[in-house]
């Protein structure tokens, strides 16, 4: 009934909009329909469906998504004229524009709006009590997602109200893609097609990602604007420098995260023969993607790599000699599957997280945040113990010096080689 009912719902929903667009006479109302119809789908999933704590958790999400890109289209829009691929679009209806406004428009975007929502409308139907690992990685690669389109959006916003500006936004979250935006609305929709795999037959449900990354990359986003951009004076300088939707800092977080992954899950059982390989595996992507995308940084890796092991090792000696925490497989030194998670995380921080660099404190603060965050989820899976929840405080002052320490070498090591 889940489907059947969203269906129902979203058809009259996208009636609604075509009889206002058609009224006001702009084509460009039906991108504000489509963020709030997956608001519409998800609190219908929710209210005809099994209403556990997986799909509240989702349906509040896709609808912070949705008001957010409401707000977004409506302050782009307001006071201007009809967006050029939809004028484009208009210029090609002949005869009975009322008909193709219809069809080709809302009712077909409403058809591809319910294909999309595939994950939503699972999540919704079946009983999905709690969430893996992989789920919850998910759901952080989702906030991820939000906030690079959120941030990426007000920026472009910004950089169109100047009266007087570059012939290319190059700079934030546009320096690392040339279509950030649309990378984080896909992040975001391929993430909740990893939630859902959990329900039956859920793989069916990435259709709707692959729809929209194939409507997003090829119909209406990144070619039609590649297109236009490509006029403009140094696009070919900045085509050649910055990835065109997927940053290279994703890349080396999705590395990175997922040796984590398989060092949380696998390590405390000894798992050698697999977390070896993973690490040289990962080891070498990282060094690729640090080579081809910050090649000065190449240079200090070795000696700053050794340096982030050999803090992590003296960091992981205190706190489990001082008893703040205890870690699976450990002896007296910490275990394989903890210190090699170190020369890794040295990898992805000139391009991850660059504005640690000369930002001490910075550093001491996400590593207070996210040290004790990322061993109370290690935690739940067995391996890391915890004796008391106060100890996660002195946990986090280990982790925030550590960071603090890690900045500072990067700072001297990067004047170093870039003499």
């Amino acid at each position: 009934m889940v489907f059947l009912y969203a269906a129902i719902f979203l058809a009259l929903y996208m009636h609604i909009w075509f009889f206002v667009s058609a009224y006001a006479k702009r084509v460009d109302l039906a991108d504000i329909a489509w963020g709030f119809g997956f608001a519409l789908v998800a609190w219908c999933g929710y209210i005809t469906g099994e209403r556990h704590f997986v799909s509240l958790v989702v349906n509040i999400l896709v609808t912070m998504w949705a008001l957010r890109l409401g707000v977004h289209i409506f302050l782009r829009n307001k006071g201007k004229e009809e967006d050029f691929r939809y004028a484009s679009l208009r210029s090609e209806w002949k005869g009975h524009p009322v008909l193709f406004l219809y069809l080709q428009v809302f009712l077909l975007q409403g058809a591809i709006l319910y294909i999309v929502a595939l994950p939503i409308l699972f999540i919704n139907a079946f009983a999905l009590s709690q969430l893996s690992l992989v789920g919850w990685y998910a759901l952080f690669l989702w906030g991820l997602g939000f906030v690079i389109e959120t941030i990426s959006d007000a920026e472009l916003l910004l950089y169109k109200s100047k009266k007087q500006k570059e012939p290319l936004l190059q700079t934030g979250l546009w320096s690392t893609s040339r279509h950030p935006n649309f990378f984080g609305e896909l992040l975001q929709w391929w993430s909740l097609g990893i939630v859902a795999l959990a329900a039956p037959m859920g793989y069916l449900t990435l259709i709707g990602p692959a729809l929209l990354t194939f409507i997003i990359v090829f119909v209406t986003g990144v070619r039609p604007l590649e297109e236009k951009m490509e006029k403009r004076e140094g696009f070919r300088a900045y085509a050649r420098k910055t990835p065109v939707l997927i940053p290279a800092f994703f890349y080396q977080s999705v590395i990175y995260s997922s040796y984590w992954i398989l060092a949380v899950i696998f390590g405390p059982q000894n798992q050698f023969l697999l977390l070896i390989p993973a690490w040289i595996i990962c080891f070498v992507a990282l060094l690729y993607f640090l080579g081809k995308y910050a090649p000065r940084e190449a240079k200090k890796t070795p000696l700053f790599a050794t340096l982030a092991l050999a803090l992590g090792i003296l960091q992981q000696l205190f706190v489990m000699h001082l008893g703040i925490a205890e870690y699976a497989g450990a002896d007296f030194f910490p275990p394989f599957w903890l210190y090699s998670l170190y020369p890794l995380f040295a990898l992805i921080i000139p391009i991850c997280v660059p504005f640690l660099r000369n930002a001490s404190l910075r550093a001491f603060f996400i590593g207070f945040i996210g040290g004790p965050l990322a061993t109370f989820v290690g935690a739940t899976y067995g391996a890391a113990f915890i004796a008391d929840f106060s100890q996660y405080v002195y946990l986090g002052i280990t982790w925030g010096i550590y960071l603090f320490l890690l900045s500072y070498i990067d700072s001297y090591l990067t004047k170093k080689y870039q003499r």
